[in-house]
């Protein structure tokens, strides 16, 4: 079996024939020949040998060297919306109320904006700006408290 690697080590392909080497090198890709192999394949530039990972969790998860991680600002463009219902049942767990919400909106800088968003929106989009503002008005402030928060709504 030829797996092909891009210039970072990351398995691209595989196939049973052998690979164009002036093809791949055009793309700063290059084969390694080896038994076949399941799982995710990367290649270990020390060792000049193929690594078997564990399963990568998503497309945008990268491999530090002993674990997948995952760039904070990836993963909040990738968080699913949240509803109504998920957001302010989180809230309720904060101790938040929706009356104490509508307060601190109606005294923000952006009231008229948040208070639309706070009250017609069927859905909430974590990397929104106004949805970000309306956390800064409730006192949820900082972006890990933000994912806090979010990760516990959409299990609801």
């Amino acid at each position: 079996m030829f797996y092909i690697f891009n210039k970072d080590g990351e398995m691209i392909c595989h196939c049973d024939n052998m690979p164009d080497d002036t093809d791949l090198l055009s793309r700063n890709e290059f084969f390694v020949e080896s038994e076949e192999l399941n799982g995710h394949l990367v290649y270990n530039f020390t060792n000049h040998k193929i690594d078997v990972l564990p399963t990568k969790p998503s497309p945008f998860h990268k491999w530090n060297g002993s674990e997948w991680i995952i760039n904070k600002e990836v993963e909040r463009q990738v968080m699913p919306m949240i509803d109504q219902r998920q957001f302010r049942l989180t809230l309720l767990e904060y101790s938040i109320t929706e009356a104490s919400v509508t307060k601190k909106v109606k005294a923000s800088e952006d009231k008229d904006v948040l208070l639309i968003e706070w009250q017609y929106s069927t859905y909430f989009k974590r990397t929104s700006e106004n949805v970000i503002k309306l956390f800064h008005v409730i006192g949820i402030d900082t972006d890990d408290a933000i994912d806090d928060f979010w990760n516990k709504a959409k299990e609801k």
